[in-house]
């Protein structure tokens, strides 16, 4: 087979990777990801080329599947194809059947290193699939249901922990780890691994993804796996690369030529970068790579609306999160007339916006009165990402590959007397949720949201945040569902408490940020009050009976007895 690459270089050229020729190959069909990876590095380990169906549709696979082979097919209890191995057969393949329920258990071989991953974290296999073909190790992919099974293989064996687990899974593996590689951004745990690997294998030579495909690349074994957003170069990747004396990157998938043409202008093109865009076979047609989606939140953002207001000398920017997942962004702006800058601002630290939530962020400016007239506009530098340190990604214009985002100032008065403030955040345990009590301080009607964008679960940070409230009165207390275990009540000590509010529910132009001592009830939360258990899950209402009590006061008046109470949620 024959891979298509481009390279930045003042000539451009194709360059053909061509693998010796194998007897038997390996052909996974599977919908889940963990059975496609398992199955590819089984392939590399046993020197086979590896290849997996990523849809219903076996065309695209049976377009490059090379001819005259034997075929291995692994195929899940979930199949893309249940008849897979008939339309194989009816192509003239020999075809051996292996059936696996959980693949990085049914596969595993017989080896003196695992690395472990948990499948929440499925970058973190990515990143340690050229280790472990480098090191004819496997990669064991961990969840709470497979956990009992993983952990009785491991006995006497040496087993590495590779990015982030949940408490409840790293306290039971920590009895049984040598070595761990422990880092919560992706980043900079491709780092951590590369480095291991470089020490056991000297190369000038990696491979650049963004973590959200599987691609038969990764398992070669021959250079480490660095990890860059789909839009952005970390600069603290960039050191590492210069460091360790990095010539060649080979960058996987047309869609990263920004991040390649990045590598390219910050190494003064001392760096060949490779584009790996298609696969084919000798005299065929080149057909775009064979990839498997990971299972990747959505993650949108986008720019609604930039205000300025003259009479505070304050820009608002609205931030729309239209994913389905919460995020952090940090945004650095310009204003220009004619192209030309006439202010600027940015942030310090990273907003959390939860999905679906919109947020107006405020900053301090001052433009002259005689601009205010001119048609303005403002340049974007907007980063943003699942945590503040995994900021991968950039807001852009159409068509565009790197920021800025350009938009039109508006020019407008906004007022605003709402002042709320929160107050107190307690810990239900009893229910598994956080109650969090606001305060209006100015005695107006407004609409709220709380988020607690710094809060451990399971010993993993979490950010969580409510759904948009009313508040009339003095005081009201909403909610939020978390399971927190003993361990995380003490580190969850002091809470971070964001509030974003205003008097229009579509524009909290208003903002406060307090650290509270987190509280601790066993009993009963306050009757009648609303509690939010989640995107999506509405709001319910508590309505608490104390049966005892009143069973007894119907008896004390002779009217009672026979009565059946449920509580309702």
């Amino acid at each position: 087979m024959k891979l298509g690459v481009k390279l930045f270089l003042p000539i451009f050229f194709v360059l053909f990777f061509t693998p010796q020729v194998f007897a038997k190959i390996v052909v996974v069909n599977s919908e889940n990801w963990e059975d496609v990876y398992s199955g590819m590095l089984y392939a590399k380990l046993n020197n086979m080329e590896g290849y997996f169906l990523n849809s219903p549709n076996p065309e695209g696979i049976l377009r490059i599947l090379p001819k005259g082979h034997e075929i291995l097919l692994i195929q899940s209890d979930k199949p893309f194809v249940s008849t897979l191995e008939s339309i194989l057969r009816s192509k003239g393949y020999e075809v051996t059947t292996k059936h696996v329920t959980d693949a990085t258990i049914d596969l595993a071989p017989d080896t003196d290193t695992f690395y472990i991953v948990e499948k929440d974290r499925a970058v973190a296999a990515l990143i340690a699939a050229p280790l472990a073909k480098m090191e004819n190790a496997w990669v064991l992919i961990v969840d709470s249901e497979n956990l009992p099974k993983i952990t009785s293989m491991l006995g006497g064996k040496n087993v590495v922990l590779v990015g982030y687990f949940k408490r409840n899974i790293k306290s039971e593996l920590d009895k049984y780890k040598t070595d761990e590689i422990i880092e919560p951004s992706k980043f900079k745990l491709s780092l951590k691994v590369a480095d291991r690997f470089l020490k056991k294998h000297p190369t000038s030579q990696v491979i650049v993804t963004d973590g959200r495909n599987i691609e038969e690349e990764i398992f070669r074994g021959h250079s480490p796996l660095i990890i860059v957003g789909s839009n952005l170069l970390p600069e603290e990747t960039m050191e590492w690369f210069k460091e360790n004396k990095i010539k060649t990157c080979v960058v996987l998938g047309t869609q990263l030529t920004y991040v390649g043409e990045r590598i390219r202008k910050a190494s003064n093109k001392q760096i060949g970068v490779f584009i790996k865009y298609g696969q084919a076979l000798p005299g065929s047609k080149i057909y775009a790579l064979s990839m498997f989606p990971l299972p990747t939140p959505k993650i949108k953002l986008n720019v609604a609306s930039v205000i300025y207001d003259p009479s505070t000398k304050q820009v608002f920017i609205t931030f729309k999160n239209s994913g389905n997942m919460g995020l952090f962004e940090l945004t650095n702006f310009r204003i220009l007339e004619n192209g030309n800058e006439i202010a600027s601002a940015g942030d310090e630290e990273a907003h959390f916006i939860g999905s679906g939530e919109s947020l107006v962020v405020s900053y301090k400016v001052s433009i002259p009165a005689s601009k205010l007239n001119k048609k303005l506009t403002v340049e974007f530098f907007t980063s943003y990402g699942e945590s503040p340190d995994s900021l991968d990604m950039y807001l852009t214009n159409i068509g565009k590959f790197g920021p800025p985002l350009t938009k039109e100032l508006e020019v407008k008065s906004i007022s605003d007397e709402s002042l709320l403030n929160v107050t107190k955040v307690t810990y239900y345990e009893g229910y598994k949720r956080i109650g969090i009590e606001v305060t209006n301080l100015a005695k107006k009607p407004a609409y709220f949201i709380v988020k607690l964008p710094e809060i451990k679960v399971q010993g993993v940070p979490t950010p969580l945040h409510s759904e948009v409230s009313f508040i009339s009165g003095d005081k009201k207390e909403v909610f939020i569902s978390a399971t927190l275990d003993p361990i995380d009540v003490k580190e969850n000590s002091e809470v971070k408490v964001v509030i974003d509010y205003g008097e229009k529910k579509d524009l909290f132009v208003k903002s406060s940020e307090v650290i509270l001592p987190l509280e601790v009830s066993s009993g009963f939360m306050p009757t009648g009050l609303f509690f939010y258990t989640g995107v999506g899950a509405g709001i319910g209402i508590v309505i608490i009976v104390i049966v005892l009590l009143l069973l007894k006061k119907k008896k004390r008046y002779g009217y009672g007895g026979g009565y059946k109470f449920r509580k309702k949620w």
